[in-house]
């Protein structure tokens, strides 16, 4: 198909109204929406990521309210190694939308290298820290669940390696108290096709 518009996930707002995360595909050029809606489901506004030419197929999955009443958006981009070269890494990515729609910043996770990475569920701690799921790598071997941590303000703090496995994931995390962990994923020892053979919990520090 060339060209579609999903609807990903939505969330009610204190007022009533709602917020929903779509996303836009075409020619290879996802984009992010955002519509808040009233609660009879009129249309207040539609927001559009802000372009960026770091990288392109933004897709968001995951849609949080955060505690200092925003919405943060979590999925995935294609960040550009190199500018012009049309290479890069499939990267986890994170939107903060004010509830106007206004875009307060983004966060799209690499490292030395341009380490390709993959996202989860994302949760936010009394703090205002971020946690999200997710695995450090992206179809190539090895790759390992983890959780990236950043700030309130988008600013990377930790991405912590947590399976043991060649080729695990994690895509739920939860805190069992405001300083413990638990994470669920799946995974398996060899081979980069076929599915996972076992299935895990974690429980951790943050």
């Amino acid at each position: 198909i060339i060209g579609y518009s999903l609807c990903f996930e939505n969330k009610q707002l204190p007022d009533g109204s709602y917020m929903v995360l779509a996303g836009h595909d075409a020619l290879n050029y996802d984009r992010i929406w955002l519509y808040r809606l009233s609660s009879e489901g009129d249309l207040l506004w539609q927001k559009c990521i802000e372009p960026d030419t770091n990288y392109f197929d933004a897709t968001g999955y995951n849609l949080l309210l955060t505690n200092d009443s925003c919405v943060l958006v979590t999925g995935f981009d294609f960040y550009i190694r190199e500018a012009g070269s049309g290479l890069g890494w499939y990267s986890p990515l994170w939107v903060k939308f004010d509830l106007e729609g206004n875009q307060l910043w983004d966060l799209t996770w690499y490292g030395d290298g341009f380490i390709q990475g993959d996202f989860g569920q994302t949760i936010q701690d009394a703090a205002g820290n971020y946690y999200s799921a997710g695995n450090n790598g992206y179809r190539d071997l090895p790759y390992y669940a983890c959780f990236y941590k950043f700030s309130q303000d988008g600013i990377p703090l930790k991405m912590a390696k947590i399976g043991l496995d060649a080729a695990s994931e994690t895509g739920s995390i939860v805190f069992l108290a405001d300083s413990t962990l638990c994470l669920g994923g799946a995974s398996k020892n060899t081979g980069i096709t076929g599915g996972y053979d076992k299935y895990f919990i974690y429980k951790c520090d943050t």
